[in-house]
């Protein structure tokens, strides 16, 4: 079925009006996003997949599962669920909305030190949840991929040895990223999935975590390199160390195994990772995206 006749029997179905035509920043995981208004003039975000059996299915599955039982006890702001239409070819999110994320290049220091602060308490949500005997398959998020195709291959094919002996044998990385117990995480952790609320005074108050597709019982390295590793690209600097030193000490984890950790995992998302949205990037992010995996090399590797 076209897009636009899913979109327009959704909206009708939930007593809403589309804001535009244009799916918003964030329908990368291969939903519709849209603004759109209640009947009473209240603008909200609607949130649509429609691909039964795809991974973004699978990922809006989990996502309206997240709203129903988990928003609420993960400490930290998100989204509000308001209406939801489930069948069996359509999953629809209405949700409430939230200033648009504000690029890596902007957030200064506090902003980061905020994010480890939600991290930490987003990691301390009850694993209970996991352990209590029902299936929760769907909220497991996997290791990253390590297998070197060939488009992995070319792209780190001028990189020299180290690199390559790392895409043939990526073992020490993976068990240096694995030393923090897995625990429950947003799993997409970057500044695209994170609005800054405008108070009353203008000033930017809590962050608003959105797009919760990919969260999970899994490695909490990941949520704390994700970030470095959408950014370098862009040319912000991401005050890993800081933010460690914050997150260990809200968690009482040993911060230089928490960092080791985090640059283990970010290392190996760039190299078996970024080469397949590489193409989606210009020749600068690429270099600086190398650039960064360079010096990464030199304080994971050594």
């Amino acid at each position: 079925m076209e897009p636009s006749i899913v979109i327009n029997r959704t909206a009708s179905a939930l007593d809403l009006t589309v804001i535009g035509s244009r799916s918003l920043p964030g329908a990368f995981s291969g939903s519709h996003v849209l603004a759109t208004s209640t009947a009473a003039g209240h603008e909200v975000i609607l949130k649509i997949t429609a691909d039964p059996g795809s991974t973004a299915w699978a990922g809006s599955q989990r996502e309206a599962r997240f709203y129903r039982e988990l928003a609420g006890r993960v400490g930290i702001r998100t989204p509000q669920l308001l209406d939801q239409l489930i069948t069996e070819d359509v999953i629809a999110l209405v949700i409430t909305k939230h200033p648009p994320p504000k690029p890596a290049t902007e957030w200064t220091s506090d902003d980061w030190l905020a994010l480890a602060d939600d991290l930490a308490t987003i990691h301390r949500t009850d694993n209970a949840f996991f352990d209590n005997g029902e299936d929760n398959g769907e909220f497991r998020v996997p290791r990253p991929s390590t297998t070197a195709d060939e488009t992995i291959r070319a792209y780190w094919a001028e990189s020299g040895p180290v690199v390559r002996d790392l895409l043939a044998d990526p073992a020490p990385l993976l068990d240096q990223s694995a030393a923090l117990d897995p625990c429950f995480v947003h799993g997409d952790c970057h500044v695209d999935n994170i609005s800054h609320e405008i108070e009353a005074s203008g000033d930017h108050g809590d962050l608003v975590w959105l797009d919760w597709q990919a969260c999970g019982f899994g490695d909490p390295a990941g949520d704390l390199a994700f970030p470095s590793v959408r950014a370098a690209p862009t040319g912000a600097r991401v005050p890993l160390p800081e933010m460690v030193n914050r997150y260990a000490s809200r968690r009482d984890l040993d911060p230089d195994m928490v960092l080791r950790a985090a640059r283990a995992h970010e290392l190996l998302v760039s190299l078996f990772q970024w080469p397949h949205y590489a193409a989606l990037n210009g020749a600068d992010e690429n270099h600086r995206l190398r650039r960064h995996v360079s010096t990464l090399l030199q304080v994971v590797v050594g």
